[in-house]
């Protein structure tokens, strides 16, 4: 196998790994957003359907109380390597990857080339005692449950044309803008990451929500490809 089959698998490995882990915020709250507001069981009619992700061409669906993510990954193998891999294994058109657990779908390029196709299958936030569904100001707030009585928390909305937005928490060029809004509280790792944790009450984050740019930060943009679910 060449040099650059090794390096392209390596890619599709990290890119995997991109996919299914994910860093806490640098902005995290000490309960679900915004505090007072009532809990959604489901995600209005209006926002489930497929989109496009633009960065990274991968599809995202929300359905009534899931958001799930699907990646396609193309790479190519040679007869030589499926045979003497310990990790790779052939059953008949499919390429079982033991690594992952998975199977990818095999099409013939020669007579010992094929072209492999693995779908990657990501579930991104479910609605429950770990995902908090929030309606707000016309946004929905996603609360998510993180480690040591955290919580992450992004904004989803949704324009007039069906595109979907989705807001994430980000650093202030000036912490004390934040400060002005609501206590905060550096719980930044010595060496590490640098993260505050912030306990605004319901005016508070809405006033956080208004500023926009100060410390939500645009995550993406996802274009509409077929009806709602």
């Amino acid at each position: 196998m060449s040099n650059n089959k090794h390096t392209y698998g390596k890619l599709i490995a990290l890119l995997f790994l991109a996919t299914v882990c994910s860093c806490e915020p640098p902005i995290v709250f000490t309960e679900p957003q915004p505090t007072g507001q009532g809990k959604l069981d489901r995600f209005p009619t209006s926002y489930r359907g497929t989109y496009l992700c633009m960065s990274d061409t991968s599809l995202y669906t929300i359905a009534a109380d899931i958001i799930f993510q699907e990646k396609t990954y193309v790479f190519e193998i040679d007869q030589q390597e499926i045979d003497t891999s310990t990790t790779y294994r052939r059953l008949g058109d499919t390429l079982f990857m033991e690594s992952y657990d998975e199977y990818a779908v095999l099409k013939p390029l020669s007579d010992s080339l094929y072209q492999a196709t693995y779908v990657a299958l990501d579930t991104m936030f479910v609605i429950g005692t770990e995902g908090v569904l929030k309606k707000f100001r016309g946004h929905l707030i996603l609360n998510q449950k993180l480690e040591e009585q955290k919580w992450g928390v992004w904004v989803l909305s949704r324009d007039n044309k069906g595109v979907i937005s989705l807001l994430e928490t980000a650093l202030p060029e000036d912490i004390a803008s934040l400060e002005a809004i609501t206590p905060v509280e550096d719980i930044s790792e010595e060496g590490g990451r640098t993260q505050y944790l912030i306990s605004p009450s319901r005016a508070s984050f809405g006033k956080m929500l208004k500023k926009g740019n100060a410390f939500f930060d645009t995550c993406d943009i996802f274009e509409p490809v077929n009806g709602k679910q």
